[in-house]
């Protein structure tokens, strides 16, 4: 199962580089200024970047939902990112430890991280999908 959402968030990210590449392509044709290919891979990379930290927020707030529901047990009035999950996110809220919930954002910032560092996420999602709490 973690291998299974490792490849599926590789194929995210790595569609969000092709659709950033096609964007940044078509507004190139668009412009009337022919910027060098310096200044165009640095709009696809910026665009990249923006789209995967917003993915990787999206993650963020599904792991403080999870952290919610354990600190709150079952309190309905709780606000959580996604109410629509609730039931999902409170069944595994209960299988893991505050302290295993807290672990993760951890390894999430450790993560986000590497990702900065422009390490590939084919080459260090795996690895991390194995020990996130989700």
């Amino acid at each position: 199962l973690d291998t299974a959402r490792a490849d599926v968030i590789c194929e995210v990210l790595a569609d969000m580089e092709t659709r950033a590449k096609k964007l940044v392509r078509e507004e190139r044709k668009a412009s009337l200024i022919d910027e060098d290919e310096e200044v165009w891979d640095a709009l696809v990379g910026a665009k990249v970047k923006r789209w995967r930290n917003d993915l990787l927020l999206m993650i963020e707030q599904w792991m403080l939902d999870l952290l919610r529901l354990k600190v709150a047990a079952n309190d309905p009035e709780i606000t959580l990112h996604f109410p629509e999950c609730r039931a999902c996110l409170q069944e595994h809220s209960e299988r893991y430890s505050l302290e295993n919930l807290f672990e993760n954002m951890t390894m999430l910032a450790r993560f986000t991280e590497y990702l900065s560092r422009n390490i590939k996420p084919e080459q260090v999602l795996p690895y991390w999908m194995e020990r996130f709490f989700l």
